[in-house]
């Protein structure tokens, strides 16, 4: 799975939340509910940065919070015919075009180390 791919995660996240805003708690969920497994905190970090670097989301303490841009292309992606989510996160895939580079947010180990934990407590 590329970087692409676990943004579009993030993304769907925060899309079906039905706010447009998702914990880390709630990445760490939708990515193990998809793909069957954790992610690590480097690629959580840098997914998150990814959406944020496009301008499709802000990071908020600790929360991701789709902008109107983030909103609007969820939207468009999950009007598509098809597997609601399949189709929608390989629409969100393919429109996250930027390059992976540094981002300017850091998930904190200790946050990410609890949402790991909150995650788990819910299962």
């Amino acid at each position: 799975m590329t970087s692409s791919d676990l943004a579009s995660l993030v993304i769907y996240s925060a899309g079906v939340s039905g706010d447009g805003k998702t914990s880390i708690r709630g990445v760490v969920g939708t990515v193990d509910y998809v793909l069957r497994t954790l992610p690590n905190r480097v690629d959580v970090e840098a997914s998150i940065n990814r959406v944020v670097d496009a301008g499709l989301g802000t990071v908020e303490d600790d929360v991701v919070v789709l902008t109107p841009a983030g909103l609007e292309l969820f939207e468009n992606a999950r009007g598509a015919i098809g597997d609601p989510v399949t189709g929608t996160l390989q629409r969100l895939a393919d429109a996250l075009t930027t390059e992976d580079r540094p981002g300017s947010w850091h998930l904190d180990r200790a946050v990410y180390d609890a949402a790991v934990r909150a995650y788990h407590d819910r299962k």
